[in-house]
């Protein structure tokens, strides 16, 4: 993964602007179980934006439409971090449903510039689990089938964006949790054969969730990490999905507002991260933590946050 960082950190160094899209189903649109902040393509929005302090973070999330096969346009571009050394854009292009076919017929979403007249520094793709459902005949497809979609796929992003990197994922989960064996297993197998085969980077997701599974456990042995289906995320399960991407050496930085009554998204990201990868932070003179909440931040404040931090993860 350090490759994908030394592409945005030599853009944002020069003061340039750098893309990240990210293109897949509905676990890559996630808002099924979880809050537009919640999504693992809004964590990896704030990995990126701790990595890089000084640059304008900003992160687009496109709309699911009943009916639409394709994104139906993007909610409001949400600010992540202001900054004025480049601009960061992360592109949440996930549609539900989604196969690696379906994808390919939508490709006008994700190829070529986007509404913003940029061109994508690095793709994250994430696919599989719709094409491994066997219970919907007019998505299923067998492995080797699936094998080579993505080779289209590929093909397709090294002549609509042949200086972009490809980033792959495996499909996460989709099972009941009452076998080390999943059904996804096959198809994951296919992702790490392709992305070696391309020499693009792995980001094995899938090894993350079966590692994590606890047969004949709570929520189909995931815990806490679900909702109430096999395949989507809680905001505990986007997170550590995201996590993941913390082999970039990322930092998460936590202020003020974990301190807050209704802070569910911050409260979460503090109570599961590993304390070597946290900083916290004044962020002065604003968003002071409470009990004094309203007034100018000021540095004596962050032992509010620690306490609360350490509440949290006691």
């Amino acid at each position: 993964m350090s490759k994908i960082i030394d592409i945005l950190e030599e853009k944002l160094n020069k003061g340039q602007n750098a893309m990240v899209m990210m293109v897949g189903d509905s676990i890559t649109y996630g808002r099924y179980k979880c809050a537009i902040n919640e999504t693992y393509s809004a964590y990896i929005a704030k990995f990126l934006a701790s990595r890089f302090p000084e640059a304008e973070v900003i992160r687009y999330d496109g709309k699911n439409t009943p009916g639409v096969t394709h994104i139906d346009g993007y909610e409001t571009p949400t600010t992540v971090q202001e900054g004025n050394k480049g601009r960061l854009t992360v592109v949440g292009c996930g549609r539900g449903g989604n196969t690696v076919r379906m994808a390919l017929n939508r490709s006008d979403d994700y190829t070529g510039s986007f509404i913003t007249g940029e061109y994508p520094d690095v793709f994250f793709l994430m696919f599989g689990i719709n094409d491994a459902l066997k219970s919907d005949p007019s998505k299923f497809i067998l492995p080797e089938k699936f094998y080579e979609d993505l080779k289209e796929l590929h093909n397709l992003l090294r002549k609509t964006n042949p200086d972009a990197e490809i980033v792959y994922m495996t499909p996460t989960y989709g099972d009941e949790g009452d076998s080390k064996e999943s059904c996804l297993d096959e198809y994951s197998d296919v992702v790490v054969k392709h992305a070696a085969e391309t020499d693009s980077t792995l980001v094995d997701t899938h090894k993350l969730w079966m590692d994590h599974l606890i047969v004949g456990g709570e929520n189909r042995g995931q815990g806490d990490w679900l909702d109430d289906d096999p395949w989507h995320f809680s905001p505990v399960g986007s997170y550590e999905t995201a996590k993941i991407c913390m082999d970039m050496n990322f930092y998460i930085s936590i202020g003020g507002p974990v301190t807050f009554k209704n802070a569910k998204e911050p409260k979460i990201v503090a109570k599961n991260i590993d304390i070597n990868r946290l900083m916290i932070e004044t962020d002065c003179p604003y968003l002071a933590p409470m009990p004094m909440r309203g007034k100018r931040n000021e540095t004596s404040y962050v032992l509010n946050v620690l306490t609360e931090i350490a509440n949290l993860k006691e």
